[in-house]
C-alpha cells in the first residue's frame, strides 16, 4: 500500500504544546502507512526538532507565504504549493486561532486533495483581534463546509470556540505518561544544577513566555509566596517573546537568586522532577497538555478557573482559581495546600490521553 503523505501546518520554531502533541503522534504513527511533512513560513529560523523530523522520514519545507507576502521574489501561492507537491494527500492545519492559513485548506480542495483537516488547539486569540480578523473569521464560518473535511479539537471548549458548531471530534492530547514518572535521582540532579537546596520548596512553570501564559501574574503570585516563605524558589522552563521583559522585571525587583529561567530544554520531564508544585495561570488555553504531564510527575497543580478545561483534572490534584481573584489569593491557596507528591500513573494510563489511543484516532482520520 502506498504511503500517504500529509502536509502539517501550524507549528512554530519554539517547542510548545501544539508542537509536542504533533511530535508525540508522529513518533508513534505507523510510518509505513502515514508520513508527515512539515510546512513553515518562508522566513522560519532553525526548527528545534527539525533533525528529528528528518530522521523519522519527514521533510521540512519553508515555503509558506501569507497573502501580504506574495510580491516577495520567489513567493509561491498556496495553490502552486500543492502543485509543487503532488505527493501530499492533504493538509492538516493545527490552529491556535483563525488566520490566513485557511488559504491552504482552500487550495487543497481546488487541487483535489481528499484530506483537509483543521485541529483547534486554543480557546482565545493569542494576538490583538482587528477588523481584518473579524472579516476573515466570518469568511471562514461561511465557507468552511465547502472546504474542510474534518474538524478536530483538543477539547470541547476549544472546538466550540473555533468552529461555532458541535460537529467536531475531540482528539485528546496524547502524553507519554511513563517518561514523567517520579525519579529521586533526577530530582537531586536537576535541583543541584539549579542550585536548589533539599529544604527549599520549588514552584514550577513550563511553557511559552507569551501573553497567553500570563508570566507576569505568575511572578506576582510568587512574590506573595515569598512574603510567607522567604526560602521559596521559582523555576520557569520555557522561552518566548516576553522572556527579556520578564528577566528585566526579575532583576529590577531583586529576585535574581530566587527565580531561574532555563529557556527551551529538550527534557522538560526531568525539570518537573525537581519541582514541588506546578502553576499555570493562563489567560486562555485550548487544553493545557502540560497539566497532564505535571500530574504524571505527581505534582499538585494550580491553574485558571473557567479558562483551562476541567477535563485536565484527571487525578483530582488540579486546583482551579479565578484570575480575577488576584495573585494573593492564588498564593494563599498554594501555601495552604499539602504539596506532597502522589502517584496516579495507573489512573493516567487508563485515561483517553494515552499515545496509543490518540494515534488510533488520527490514523482513522486519514483512513490508514
Amino acid at each position: 500500500m502506498k504511503i500517504k503523505r500529509i502536509c502539517i501546518y501550524g507549528c512554530t520554531e519554539i517547542f510548545g504544546g501544539t508542537e509536542q502533541y504533533l511530535m508525540t503522534i508522529y513518533r508513534a504513527i505507523d510510518r509505513t502507512k502515514l508520513q508527515f511533512d512539515f510546512l513553515f513560513p518562508h522566513n522560519a529560523n532553525k526548527i528545534s526538532y527539525e533533525s528529528e523530523i528528518e530522521n523519522l522520514g519527514g521533510r521540512v519545507y519553508r515555503e509558506y507565504y501569507n497573502h501580504s507576502e506574495r510580491k516577495i521574489p520567489g513567493a509561491i501561492s498556496p495553490r502552486d504549493l500543492f502543485r509543487k507537491h503532488p505527493e501530499w494527500s492533504g493538509i492538516y492545519v493545527n490552529w491556535q486561532s483563525i488566520d490566513t492559513a485557511y488559504q491552504l485548506i482552500i487550495a487543497a480542495k481546488k487541487e483535489k486533495r481528499p484530506y483537509r483537516v483543521i485541529h483547534a488547539h486554543n480557546n482565545g486569540y493569542n494576538r490583538s483581534f482587528n477588523l481584518k480578523d473579524k472579516i476573515y473569521e466570518k469568511f471562514f464560518h461561511m465557507t468552511k463546509q465547502c472546504y474542510v473535511t474534518d474538524y478536530l479539537a483538543c477539547s470541547d471548549l476549544a472546538g466550540k470556540w473555533l468552529f461555532h458548531t458541535k460537529g467536531f471530534t475531540v482528539i485528546p492530547n496524547a502524553v507519554p505518561f511513563e517518561k514523567y514518572t517520579f525519579s529521586k535521582p533526577l530530582r537531586k540532579k536537576i535541583r543541584k544544577e539549579c542550585s536548589i537546596k533539599d529544604s527549599e520548596t520549588l514552584y514550577g512553570f513550563c511553557g511559552r513566555l507569551v501573553e497567553q501564559k500570563n508570566p507576569d501574574f505568575l511572578l506576582e503570585i510568587f512574590k506573595y509566596i515569598l512574603q510567607k516563605q522567604p526560602t521559596g524558589k521559582l523555576l520557569i522552563v520555557g522561552d518566548g517573546q516576553l522572556r527579556e521583559k520578564l528577566e528585566d522585571k526579575i532583576k529590577k525587583e531583586h529576585l535574581d537568586k530566587k527565580v531561574t529561567i532555563t529557556g527551551m530544554v529538550p527534557n522538560v520531564e526531568d525539570y518537573m522532577q525537581a519541582m514541588d508544585c506546578f502553576i499555570l495561570p493562563s489567560r486562555f488555553e485550548g487544553f493545557g497538555i502540560v497539566l497532564l504531564e505535571a500530574q504524571a510527575a505527581g505534582l499538585p497543580c494550580f491553574t485558571s478557573k473557567n479558562v483551562v478545561p476541567k477535563e485536565t483534572n484527571l487525578t483530582g490534584h488540579v486546583r482551579f482559581l479565578g484570575l480575577d481573584d488576584g495573585a494573593k489569593v492564588w498564593a494563599d491557596k498554594i501555601m495552604n495546600t499539602n504539596l506532597t507528591r502522589y502517584d496516579s500513573m495507573d489512573e493516567l494510563l487508563k485515561s483517553d490521553y494515552t499515545v496509543e489511543k490518540s494515534v488510533k484516532r488520527i490514523m482513522r482520520v486519514f483512513e490508514c
